[in-house]
Order: C-alpha cells, then structure tokens, then sequence
C-alpha cells in the first residue's frame, strides 16, 4: 500500500487556513471568492489598454497595430475593431 507523504511544514498555516474557512462558509462562496481572485488578473489587463471609462490609450493602439495585427482586414476597419476588443477584454 502507498503511504502518503506529510505536508511540508511551511503548508500547515495554509491547510489550517483553509480547513476553518471550509468548516465556516459554504462551498459557493469560498468558489465564487476564487473565481473573483482570478477574474480580477483578466480585469486589471484590460484595464492597462483603457483611460478613463472607454477611451483607448495609444499603447493599446500600438499594440493591436503591431502584435494583434489581422493580415486580410484593411487598416480603417482595424481601428473599429481595436476599439472593440478593448471594450470586450474589459467587460467580458
């Protein structure tokens, strides 16, 4: 039969940590704090493309320019779509 191996000692704050959230509070919400924790890292990347509520910046411009580029979309209908997947990556 396996053994299983003892948690390093530098986990036991964490496992006791988690151990009374779990005992305290519903699954759900322990899922949903996760969930936010990690949609926060997509947010706050979008953010870094906006100023303000809507307005693209010019690093964003350049960016969607240069890396984001499609080869077989002519440049005026770029610009269009830059501003939306600006606004897609910070709503969605």
């Amino acid at each position: 039969m396996a053994t299983q191996a003892a948690a390093p000692l530098w986990r036991k704050p964490y496992d006791l940590f988690a151990g009374t959230a779990e005992t305290l509070l519903p699954m759900s919400l322990l899922l949903l704090v996760q969930r936010l924790g990690i949609a926060s890292v997509f947010f706050m990347s979008g953010r870094t493309k906006v100023d303000g509520l809507l307005t693209v910046n010019d690093t964003a411009f350049e960016l969607f320019r240069t890396d984001y580029a499609l080869p077989l979309i002519k440049p005026r209908s770029r610009l269009m779509r830059q501003h939306i997947r600006s606004i897609c990556s910070r709503f969605f």
